[in-house]
Formats: structure tokens, C-alpha cells, sequence
């Protein structure tokens, strides 16, 4: 997730201080930005909190539905 890869560095925050801040595991947050894995929608949420909007919530969850009818 290169939105919260950028705010990392630009805040200069270690991905174990940003963990320790949303209270995961510091392999989780770079599952998050390796895109291994997303956060669930509290966590989505805490980190939106923490990073005051610079990566919200809605960035993780934009996947599209294929095909189909309405």
C-alpha cells in the first residue's frame, strides 16, 4: 500500500513505532504495505486516526465488481 509506505517515510515513523501506535504487530503493517494483507475496517479506520486522513480508511476497500448485472 503505497499510500501508507509514503506516509511512513515522510513522517518519518519506523513501521514498529506505527505498529506500536495502532497496537498490531509490526509484520502486519508490512503485510499492509506489501500488500499481503489488509487491515480490517477498525483497523482501516485507526490508521486513518493516526495518520489524520493521510491514508483513509475507503484506500484499502476499492476494489471493483467485475462483470454482472446491476
Amino acid at each position: 500500500m503505497e499510500k501508507l509506505k509514503s506516509y511512513l517515510a515522510g513522517a518519518e515513523v519506523t513501521q514498529k513505532a506505527f505498529a506500536d501506535m495502532i497496537g498490531i504487530h509490526d509484520s502486519v503493517v508490512s503485510r499492509f504495505i506489501s500488500g499481503g494483507a489488509k487491515p480490517s475496517l477498525k483497523t482501516a479506520g485507526i490508521i486513518e486516526k493516526v495518520t489524520r486522513g493521510k491514508v483513509p480508511a475507503g484506500c484499502w476497500f476499492t476494489d471493483t465488481v467485475q462483470g454482472g448485472g446491476v
